[in-house]
């Protein structure tokens, strides 16, 4: 008997693979938080100067909390708490980690964002961006994803930074359509439930 959520996860994925690197994104997929903490820790050097932008998915996964404990140039702030001149040390790292609102199966990235650090460092200046997303978090056209984004996990998030309106968390909406630099985004995929 065919085990129709693997074969559904399998097929996805294909797709999702074709779709992100016509659009020059590297991409990788998953089943579960622990391989894809595994897999991206195994492209992280000691010598990396590390930063992130604010993600459930990362803690959930782990990748958060194993940084914090054998990485010496993890910038272990987020960006809302650390001077403006330690802001840019981010546009300068090598690692740049984060998630994303949603993506579609077309392999558009869609992210909302509260202070702009997180789809700016994405866009550009880290040598190298991980955005980790969840399954949940796969949409099948731009309007659903930008509809999932802004009703679903902006307000989720407004709830987790104790603010009162969803929209107080959307400052930018941003589409990212293809990576400038080939490669240079890479996508990892996990077959579980993550982030808002």
């Amino acid at each position: 008997m065919v085990d129709i959520k693997a074969e559904y996860y399998k097929q996805l994925v294909n797709v999702l693979k074709e779709n992100c690197t016509k659009r020059f994104f590297l991409f990788d997929a998953f089943n579960t938080k622990e391989e894809a903490k595994n897999f991206v820790l195994s492209k992280i050097s000691k010598d990396n100067i590390i930063t992130y932008g604010g993600s459930m998915t990362l803690n959930q996964t782990g990748i958060l909390p194993a940084l914090q404990e054998g990485y010496p140039n993890f910038v272990n702030k987020p960006s809302a708490e650390i001077a403006r001149e330690e802001k840019y040390q981010t546009y300068n790292s090598d690692i740049f980690l984060t998630g994303a609102n949603a993506i579609t199966r077309d392999g558009e990235i869609v992210l909302i964002d509260y202070i702009g650090n997180r789809a700016s460092a994405i866009l550009y200046g880290p040598l190298k961006v991980f955005v980790v997303i969840g399954i949940n978090k796969v949409l099948p056209t731009l309007e659903d994803a930008i509809s999932y984004a802004k009703n679903i996990t902006a307000p989720k998030q407004a709830i987790n930074l104790g603010f009162k309106d969803p929209c107080d968390t959307c400052s930018y909406n941003v589409v990212i359509n293809k990576s400038y630099t080939k490669d240079r985004i890479h996508i990892v995929l996990v077959d579980e439930v993550l982030g808002f």
